[in-house]
């Protein structure tokens, strides 16, 4: 299972979790995202292989996530 973090609507950073329940992984992205990235990302995803499990953080329009 991998934490994703997002700025701007892009993958940022990457945190491996422990395969766990999806509610344990949600709550330890969480707690990754509350203590040490909220203050640079927007938000994060949780994902295991190609399936996604949860997003949570600021919403973005994908104009927001094109260069400028």
């Amino acid at each position: 299972m991998r934490a994703y973090f997002l700025k701007d609507g892009r993958i940022r950073e990457v945190a491996t979790l422990p395969d766990v329940s999806d509610e344990e992984a949600i709550k330890q992205a969480r707690a990754l995202f509350e203590n040490n990235a909220a203050a640079k990302y927007d938000g994060f995803e949780v994902w295991k292989g190609a399936r996604h499990i949860h997003r949570e953080g600021r919403p973005f329009a994908l104009d927001d996530a094109a260069p400028s």
